[in-house]
């Protein structure tokens, strides 16, 4: 499962049992856009899934200006992904 947030994080959801850090870099217009990306581990629950809230992508753009990019709205509480993902 990999997640992209586009307001210049990045959060990815990967198999392994490590949390890793990063900073990503792109130019766009002359303007040097920044942002970080993590890497966690999410288990799912059987029943309750992964425990995150999931919007936009490119049958629903989340943003006025069409971008397909897919968003985590939502943490749910007591959920797999609290405490892991904000």
């Amino acid at each position: 499962m990999k997640l992209h947030v586009r307001d210049k994080r990045s959060v990815e959801a990967r198999t392994s049992d490590r949390v890793q850090r990063g900073r990503g870099f792109l130019s766009r217009g002359g303007e040097r856009v920044v942002w970080e990306y993590h890497y966690v581990t999410l288990t799912r629950v059987p029943g309750y899934g992964f425990g995150i809230a999931v919007s936009g992508g490119r049958d629903n753009p989340h943003f006025t200006n069409g971008d397909p990019a897919i968003a985590i709205s939502d943490v749910l509480k007591a959920g797999p992904a609290e405490g892991k993902l904000q």
